[in-house]
């Protein structure tokens, strides 16, 4: 959305988004402090957005702000902080909310998922 200054419709498709394809930025193996760091400047960015438009995008603001900090908490494996937070915890998938519960009672079960992705999605 433009903030000041025009702004034009095109009716065609611009792009292709690859969701959950391997060699996809979307799934390439960050360390975990990436992850971290990208969530927190991710809801930094949120944040300054919506003083920028005066709140004109709140609502919609907060619901990003809410996915944002459900994945910053997955992010930094404070799992069971995230379950208590119902709010954040129903933001998740169910397969994501299936894999917080059973990390958070089963810390076996994070490394052993972890080195799974790590062979599936190998490079």
């Amino acid at each position: 959305c433009a903030v000041h200054g025009d702004f034009f419709y095109f009716n065609d498709v611009m792009s292709c988004y690859r969701m959950n394809a391997i060699g996809s930025t979307v799934l390439r193996n960050k360390s975990i402090v990436y992850n971290i760091n990208f969530h927190e400047k991710w809801l930094n960015a949120l944040i300054l957005f919506d003083n920028e438009t005066d709140g004109r995008f709140h609502q919609d603001i907060d619901i990003a702000r809410t996915r944002e900090e459900a994945k910053l908490l997955r992010a930094k494996k404070e799992y069971r902080k995230l379950i208590q937070n119902k709010r954040l915890f129903k933001q998740l998938s169910w397969k994501a909310q299936i894999q917080v519960f059973i990390s958070a009672y089963l810390p076996i079960f994070d490394r052993i998922y972890y080195r799974i992705r790590k062979l599936i999605y190998k490079y």
